[in-house]
């Protein structure tokens, strides 16, 4: 048998008994995308980088004990237990709110029922914008978690060339200054963005 080298990416349970048929071992990663159908599964005998699987594959595949897993949503990855929770959506909204890596939480953000921000204490949205100039809402709103003297203050936001939306932490209470502040900026007129 033969050895991959590089990385490969197998989106389903027919690419994976065809590689497997032609490799034994991998010396790069395994890049699991939207394997639904996958029931069983044998791994090659080596492999050098690490396992990833999306949040798509198949719950027989997701629930695999292997020690070179790495679980991603929207290529972010996660440790197991968060993972889990953020894919089944379980999390609320202070729990969202106290991840501390940036892109799991702006994940865990996209993934929460945004009626529970509500829940949150002392929430107020401080300024609102109905559309940016490419058509997308923005917001500074503000809670309180227990534990902290100050008031947490976030900047929701979407980027215009990707509609991906964020949740970014501010200081400012002005929706024209946190975007500003977002890009280190203090004062600036957005002329055109892409």
């Amino acid at each position: 048998m033969k050895t991959y080298n590089g990385n490969v990416t197998i989106t389903s349970e027919k690419q994976w008994v065809e590689f497997l048929a032609e490799y034994e071992a991998v010396t790069g990663g395994i890049y699991m995308r939207g394997c639904t159908g996958l029931t069983s599964v044998r791994f090659p005998n080596e492999v050098t980088g690490y396992i990833s699987m999306d949040d798509k594959c198949s719950e027989y595949l997701l629930s695999l004990q292997q020690p070179k897993i790495v679980y991603q949503v929207n290529s972010v990855a996660f440790g197991k237990q968060l993972f889990d929770s953020v894919r089944k959506g379980q999390l609320s909204a202070a729990e969202v709110f106290a991840i501390e890596n940036t892109e799991q939480r702006r994940v865990a953000y996209e993934r929460l029922n945004k009626i529970q921000m509500k829940d949150l204490p002392n929430y107020k949205v401080l300024s609102s914008v109905k559309d940016d100039g490419h058509g997308y809402p923005m917001r500074v709103v503000s809670f309180t978690m227990p534990g902290y003297d100050q008031p947490f203050k976030f900047f929701n936001c979407f980027c215009p060339s990707e509609g991906r939306e964020y949740f970014l932490e501010t200081k400012q209470v002005t929706c024209k200054t946190a975007k500003a502040k977002s890009f280190g900026l203090d004062k600036v007129k957005f002329e055109m963005e892409w």
